[in-house]
């Protein structure tokens, strides 16, 4: 599949460089199968015959419940059979495995895409439309997404803009007219600007003057 593996030929590989990036993080080492040779992956797919039919006969209330049989499962039953090819149990074996702790940090996997916003400086983003500063209009910017719905809008590596898909966005009208008050708040109040007080008569010779 094209998320692991962009191209083969024979024995080479062209990994997907995203894939690559993964195998970095968590330090492990990648193989591939035959194509069309089932019979190189049933020991992986078999193991899931096995479980269902625990899973069959389980009756939960919630997840952490279904979590602590499971473990109990594991320790008792199958890590205790004796496996039909090495005939030894796998709890012995366990025992003799090299493995090394996996990367505690959390490999990100967020979707990343990108999105030019418009001379009007409105981005368009899940059929969601947003105002932003002036100063962006026109501009491409980068928009990371989390698997839990977290939406963060970057412009030259800063973060410009946090939201969630459940935060509920006003419409692009709203928007606009929250902007136009918030500019006309900065403004002078009409009674804060000082004006010339004048008799009227300047204004009458004023008007004379301009009549000559």
């Amino acid at each position: 599949m094209k998320t692991i593996i962009n191209r083969r030929s024979g024995p080479e590989v062209e990994w997907n460089e995203k894939f690559l990036d993964i195998v970095d993080h968590y330090a492990f080492k990648p193989t591939v199968h035959r194509p069309y040779r089932p019979q190189t992956k049933g020991k992986v797919e078999r193991f899931i015959g096995y479980m269902n039919g625990w899973l069959e006969s389980s009756s939960v209330r919630s997840i952490q419940e279904l979590n602590l049989r499971l473990m109990r499962w594991v320790e008792e039953t199958a890590n205790q059979r004796l496996h039909s090819t090495t005939e030894r149990k796998l709890v012995e074996l366990w025992l003799k495995e090299t493995l090394q702790p996996l990367n505690p940090s959390r490999y990100d996997s967020s979707y990343i895409t990108y999105r030019k916003i418009g001379k009007d400086g409105v981005m368009n983003y899940h059929s969601r439309k947003i105002l932003m500063s002036s100063k962006f209009a026109g501009q491409e910017v980068m928009i990371k997404e989390t698997l839990d719905g977290k939406i963060t809008v970057y412009y030259h590596g800063e973060a410009i803009l946090t939201y969630t898909k459940d935060d509920k966005v006003l419409p692009l009208s709203e928007q606009i007219r929250k902007k136009q008050r918030s500019k006309a708040g900065t403004l002078h109040a009409a009674q804060d600007i000082e004006v010339a007080v004048r008799p009227l008569s300047v204004y009458d010779q004023f008007l004379q003057e301009g009549e000559r």
